[in-house]
């Protein structure tokens, strides 16, 4: 597996040629071709033997399928390899979230940021060079997540697209007026709007927080909806209600549900 993101050299970015690969989805077997990516990190051309310059950097790819990068459309950045830290006895979700809400309450910025770096070099090593991640945001893990996670959007944009969703969790008796009045500043960092109404103790309140913020701030909305066990309290009509009163038809993801 090869990632190719383009080759910098004395501080500018050059282009590469791939040669002899195979591209996924259009290739026969035995079909090789040479692809030249540009010094913009965009394919330039698509051949047989393409003739290039001198300052182009050949890599021989021969044997090799070439694929678009692959997309992730649901991470936890803020959580990951946080298991040896803040065991679960329980195995259960509900203990799950306990568990990282008492870890996030003493975690700073830099231990998310590492973390979550090493997840992302892990991904992009595997051919994943684009991740959308939702982002705790609520009174255990305060701003730390998304703080840390827009850095790192910041800083990997030329290696990997990264997307936050704004995560703004109603754990149990938490309240509910701290995400009300904390939302705004989440979501300008972010790039959607997310949370679990399933486990707020006004589902219906929540969800107009959520909405509402989408709607002031241009952002789509990404849910994890029903993740309960109760097939009495689906949430499904709420949501679609919501997004066709606050226009975001074609803008909503639902998740877990």
């Amino acid at each position: 597996m090869h990632t190719v993101l383009g080759t910098r050299h004395g501080g500018a970015r050059r282009a590469l040629l791939l040669r002899g690969c195979r591209i996924a989805g259009e290739a026969a077997a035995g079909d090789e071709r040479d692809i030249l990516v540009g010094e913009d990190g965009r394919i330039a051309s698509i051949g047989h033997r393409l003739e290039v310059g001198p300052d182009v950097i050949g890599v021989d790819l021969r044997g090799a399928l070439v694929s678009p990068g692959f997309v992730d459309v649901h991470q936890h950045l803020d959580k990951t390899g946080v298991l040896k830290f803040t065991p679960n006895p329980s195995g259960t979700l509900q203990g799950a979230r306990e568990a990282f809400a008492r870890y996030a309450r003493q975690a700073p910025e830099d231990d998310v940021t590492r973390r979550a770096a090493r997840t992302m070099e892990r991904c992009l090593a595997r051919g994943t060079t684009a991740i959308r991640s939702h982002i705790n945001v609520d009174k255990d893990a305060g701003f730390n997540g998304i703080n840390a996670l827009a850095r790192l959007r910041s800083e990997w944009a030329d290696r990997l697209t990264l997307q936050l969703v704004a995560f703004m969790t109603p754990h149990p008796n938490q309240d509910i007026e701290w995400l009300e009045k904390n939302i705004d500043a989440a979501v300008e960092q972010a790039d959607a709007v997310g949370g679990t109404p399933a486990v707020a103790e006004d589902p219906m309140r929540y969800l107009d927080i959520l909405f509402a913020a989408a709607e002031r701030h241009g952002r789509p909305i990404d849910l994890h909806l029903d993740e309960h066990l109760n097939p009495e309290r689906p949430l499904f009509d709420a949501v679609f209600e919501r997004v066709r009163r606050f226009g975001l038809q074609g803008r909503t993801v639902l998740g877990h549900a």
